[in-house]
């Protein structure tokens, strides 16, 4: 079995689900939270909208997140919305941050419908480019397995991916699953790893890099990372992240640490 999420709904009431319109947390950085009821379940997500989106369809990244602290922290959505990224591609970015209280130990095919509903949700309400291409998921530490089944599973949906520090503790069949199904790959992949990982994470991920690369056509950028896991700089990860994944794309092996100092 592959762990993954159980679902519970929160302490809210489905009238303030429903509501439209999203609560502004910062007028800097223009990112809202909100709590939506999607097939039953309230899902928690923030969402970074570009001005860009109200005037044409852009694509989406989404995020899987389970961990306390935001992704899109304010600090990364100032980033994105400045002009230091004008020449790259606008994309709203949704930040999923729970189905309801939390989540714990469940198999992976229980979320992934809900990933699924939820961009169903995100398309209808809002003006996105729908294609493969143009839809992206990502998954951070323990939700990184998520996103690469569901990229594998559904390349008809989710044409890019990106897997930041990823954690496979809950998830003891990955490695055997990743080997039957890493050649269903056929869009584009950002990896985000640490060179100090002594834990089982490292060879799973050195796994997939290998049956990517050797048995897919799916394009892949490791960003390895020359730190401990405290030190790293996910913002750092993310805006390289989101460049490379709006762009037409090359495979990339590269130390984090020394292309910062290069770009210097």
């Amino acid at each position: 079995m592959i762990g993954c999420f159980c679902l519970y709904p929160p302490s809210v009431s489905a009238q303030q689900a429903g509501k439209s319109d999203f609560n502004l947390v910062s007028k800097k950085s223009n990112f809202k939270d909100t709590t939506v009821l999607i097939q039953g379940i309230f899902v928690k997500m923030r969402l970074l909208f570009p001005e860009e989106a109200q005037k044409k369809k852009v694509p989406v990244i989404y995020i899987i997140n389970i961990d306390s602290a935001y992704v899109l922290n304010e600090e990364l959505c100032e980033t994105l919305s400045t002009d230091a990224l004008k020449d790259f591609p606008a994309a709203i970015i949704i930040e999923i941050k729970n189905f309801g209280k939390g989540f714990v130990d469940a198999e992976i095919p229980e979320i992934a419908p809900y990933i699924l509903y939820t961009k169903k949700y995100i398309d209808k309400k809002y003006s996105t480019i729908t294609e493969p291409s143009n839809t992206i998921i990502t998954g951070y530490r323990q939700c990184a397995p998520v996103a690469i089944q569901l990229t594998l599973n559904h390349p008809d949906i989710f044409g890019r991916s990106g897997v930041f520090l990823a954690d496979f503790s809950l998830h003891p069949d990955f490695k055997e699953w990743l080997s039957d199904n890493a050649h269903k790959m056929d869009g584009m992949m950002f990896l985000h790893s640490y060179d100090k990982d002594r834990s089982g994470n490292g060879k799973i991920l050195n796994d997939l890099l290998d049956q990517v690369g050797s048995h897919s056509k799916g394009l892949l950028y490791n960003f390895l990372d020359n730190a401990t896991e405290e030190e790293i700089n996910t913002n750092t990860s993310f805006i390289e992240f989101y460049k490379w994944i709006l762009s037409n794309g090359h495979n990339y092996i590269i130390h984090a640490q020394e292309k910062i100092k290069n770009r210097s």
